[in-house]
């Protein structure tokens, strides 16, 4: 039985991918489950020449072309196991959307090597199945920590519990509370801008200026303004 951390998981991912019907994605029936795997493969997989693709999910053929596209992708999973071969794809293109900045995509999150460690303690952990060690994960909990301004530290563990800290005391319900009473209450500082009322007086009197100084050269050009409005 699929576990609902499991669900959840993949719903996230559903949504980064910007998949439409991310939100009542149901992994077990098998005609969504087709049409998550043709819009995956026509939209950002496109393993397989335009000509090349199936769409036809009520074809006989449908389950021989699964399982040889599958295998093309080397996915351990076939139709049959639902959620789990959702999670995979869904994985896959996430990595194929995101590569890393020399172009070469990062080993997956969720696939966990032999004897490696996990950030979570327990299966139902939302973040048992992450790899610690893969490269991909130390690649975005360093990106992370530049966007919100913290320290670098070598052990990217640290680095993330640093991040969770973080992002927990924001989005805390006294900080949201906090920020929702200041918003609309900061004075407008003058920044040096005009407003239209000011910039018509300023430019109003420097013409006056120019006129006092300059009275015959301001007579012949109001002149030749008048001349071409004719």
């Amino acid at each position: 039985m699929t576990s609902p951390s499991a669900y959840q998981r993949l719903k996230v991912k559903l949504r980064v991918i910007n998949y439409p019907a991310a939100d009542t994605f149901n992994a077990s029936d098998s005609r969504q489950l087709r049409n998550f795997i043709v819009w995956l493969e026509d939209r950002i997989i496109r393993a397989l020449p335009v000509d090349k693709r199936f769409r036809d999910i009520d074809s006989v053929d449908w389950q021989s072309f699964s399982q040889n596209y599958l295998a093309s992708l080397k996915c351990p999973f076939g139709e049959e196991a639902g959620v789990a071969l959702c999670d995979w794809l869904a994985g896959k293109a996430l990595l194929l959307e995101y590569k890393s900045d020399d172009g070469v995509a990062p080993e997956p999150l969720d696939v966990q090597k032999s004897g490696s460690e996990s950030v979570g303690n327990g299966s139902d952990d939302i973040f048992s199945h992450i790899n610690i060690h893969s490269t991909e994960f130390k690649q975005i909990i360093t990106k992370l920590a530049r966007a919100l301004q913290i320290p670098n530290h070598p052990d990217p563990v640290m680095l993330f519990k640093a991040v969770c800290l973080l992002i927990g005391q924001k989005l805390s319900s006294q900080s949201i509370e906090s920020a929702s009473a200041e918003y609309g209450t900061v004075k407008a500082q003058q920044l040096g801008l005009m407003t239209p009322i000011v910039l018509h007086r300023f430019c109003s009197q420097h013409l006056r200026a120019i006129r006092r100084r300059h009275p015959q050269a301001s007579r012949n050009q109001s002149s030749s303004l008048d001349a071409q409005s004719i």
